[in-house]
């Protein structure tokens, strides 16, 4: 009997055991991506809202998409799963410095800089690279310099990608309850700000406000202040439970 092709994998997971592993570990706690990214393409193809979320985890496009097959579902599903995994090996690595466990600081840095190289965090990938060559070739003073530099940085990036991907505190409002007409400016409000019209969407906003329940203030509030600084990847969050259309 013949056997079926195996469906290929994408090329991040052959270029890093340790991102396939944290891809893997987060499909047990998938979450569905905000309409505002797209299908895929390149970097200069790639959806505004990739682009302002890969701008503020100063990332390269072109290396990450390329990494993810120019898949740009794939690509923001790494980088979701990147804020456990790198979170655990920040604390792997700063364990195995306290126990000067040259090896296992080695290994934690060899991993880190071909999965930070992966994902477009040339930067941080340049700086595991630095400290594990520092500790292969026995330089103890340059090692207790650099891997707290870096472990601060790793952390810097895990905290950046919490701020990007975990579920905001204001949820979005539930409109079982609520007119249609209440109902239908929320979704045009969603239209406005998928077209980048800050303007339109400040005065749906408005008339959202003058009528809402007491509990959908927090919501509401967080997203007038994403609109009014221009923050699209916060404002992805805090829309994705409303209706696309009225």
């Amino acid at each position: 009997m013949a056997q079926r092709a195996a469906t290929p994998l994408p090329a991040w997971c052959e270029a890093s055991a340790l991102l396939r592993i944290a891809h893997e570990a987060a499909q047990v706690q998938t979450q569905a991506l905000p309409d505002a990214f797209g299908e895929g393409g390149t970097e200069d193809d790639a959806s505004p809202a990739l682009k302002v979320l890969a701008d503020a985890l100063q990332l390269n496009l072109a290396i990450g998409l390329c990494s993810a097959a120019y898949d740009e579902g794939q690509y923001v599903a790494l980088l979701r799963a990147c804020r456990s995994a790198y979170a655990q090996r920040a604390d792997a690595l700063e364990e195995a410095q306290r126990a000067r466990d040259a090896a296992g600081m080695r290994m934690e840095a060899h991993a880190l800089c071909g999965s930070l190289r992966c994902i477009g965090a040339e930067t941080l990938s340049r700086h595991a690279a630095e400290l594990e060559w520092a500790i292969y070739d026995g330089h103890a003073a340059q090692v207790r310099i650099q891997a707290p530099a870096f472990l601060a940085e790793l952390r810097g990036l895990v905290g950046q990608l919490r701020r990007c991907f975990e579920p905001a505190e204001a949820a979005a409002p539930d409109l079982s309850a609520y007119p249609p007409l209440w109902h239908e400016t929320a979704a045009a409000m969603g239209r406005k700000v998928a077209d980048y019209d800050c303007a339109g969407a400040l005065a749906l906003l408005q008339m959202l406000e003058w009528a809402h329940a007491p509990e959908d203030g927090p919501w509401l509030a967080a997203v007038r202040r994403a609109l009014e600084a221009f923050d699209y990847a916060a404002l992805a969050r805090l829309l994705q439970g409303l209706p696309k259309e009225a």
